[in-house]
């Protein structure tokens, strides 16, 4: 597939195709994606933006980009409005893979800082989606494993049980080994037993590594680790976590780095903040406005506004006052 997609993005761009070589790049990138080679994805997603023309095409690039900005976590708050920005011009456009794309990237950004209200309802509809046109095909995004998770996190065992048996069956029918991961690690989220979790776990990490699929071998330690933690495994849990933080480290994958780490930290007041955040907290602590704060670190006022609120959320705090007295508290 790679060696394809290369030879026509070649010849697209030899022959001024920008539309044919920016759709064979979106495909070659989402590829590179997946497979853990993000650095050389990101110049190829650059290009799919650069090459799109049409509203449809825009949006459908926009849809994409989003979901990629919203694993690393290069800019929240722009990603968060890419992935809104494509929902909606998809929803005016009836297209339902861009609507897909958009809504999983809404979920993406949502589900490593604990929105999982705000994922459900966005693979909510992406499931709506599948079962009134058919398309269950698990290849395309592999949005059902987020799905199951948000739905479990929210309290929606029952729905999130429901969904495993469908996606158990989509698995089966197309013999993807990433569906039958995705299947494995949601059934390891959702034992109710030490050995079955153990069992599903294993096999999604091992399955997912002989793809190779790094980050979604991290999703899967994480899922491992909290489960191991909730059945007294502490020090599994955490060798779990470690390998899970050195996986996204590796990619770059800032939220859910974090998350791991997290899972690792007990005496930082701090820790459940994403490395974006806490440069951010940092500097506002030491006195400075949210203007300064984004002149000193490059980054505009709405995204510093994005990290300062994300962060009085997760540390139950409401002003800089609050703030500053968590910064105090014994490390």
């Amino acid at each position: 597939a790679e060696a394809y997609l290369e030879r026509v993005v070649h010849r697209a761009r030899k022959e001024g195709s920008s539309a044919t070589a920016a759709l064979a790049a979106a495909n070659l990138a989402e590829m590179l994606f997946r497979s853990g080679r993000w650095a050389e994805a990101w110049p190829l997603t650059e290009e799919v933006l650069a090459g799109a023309e049409l509203a449809l095409q825009r949006a459908w690039a926009n849809a994409i980009v989003a979901y990629r900005e919203a694993a690393r976590d290069a800019d929240p708050a722009a990603s968060r409005q890419r992935a809104e920005d494509a929902l909606r011009e998809g929803e005016r456009l009836g297209a339902a893979m861009v609507i897909m794309f958009a809504s999983h990237a809404i979920a993406m950004s949502a589900l490593p800082t604990g929105d999982y209200g705000v994922a459900a309802t966005a693979l909510d509809r992406v499931a709506a989606i599948t079962a009134a046109g058919g398309a269950r095909e698990p290849g395309i995004t592999w949005w059902q494993p987020d799905h199951i998770e948000a739905l479990w996190r929210v309290g929606r065992g029952t729905d999130a049980r429901i969904a495993l048996a469908r996606y158990d069956e989509d698995a089966a029918r197309s013999r993807r080994p990433s569906a039958l991961a995705g299947a494995q690690r949601s059934r390891a989220l959702l034992a109710a037993a030490s050995d079955e979790m153990e069992t599903s776990a294993q096999n999604a990490v091992d399955r997912l590594a002989a793809l190779p699929c790094p980050f979604e071998v991290g999703r899967t330690l994480l899922v491992r680790a909290e489960r191991r933690a909730t059945f007294g495994d502490l020090e599994l849990a955490r060798a779990d976590a470690r390998e899970a933080m050195v996986l996204f480290a590796s990619l770059r994958a800032a939220p859910w780095e974090a998350k791991a780490r997290q899972m690792l930290a007990t005496d930082d007041p701090f820790a459940p903040l994403t490395p974006a955040e806490r440069r951010v907290v940092d500097i506002i602590v030491a006195g400075r406005t949210n203007k300064e704060a984004a002149s000193d670190l490059g980054l505009g006022v709405r995204t510093i506004d994005f990290h300062l609120r994300s962060a009085f959320r997760k540390l139950g705090v409401s002003n800089r006052t609050e703030l500053a007295a968590a910064a105090l508290r014994p490390r």
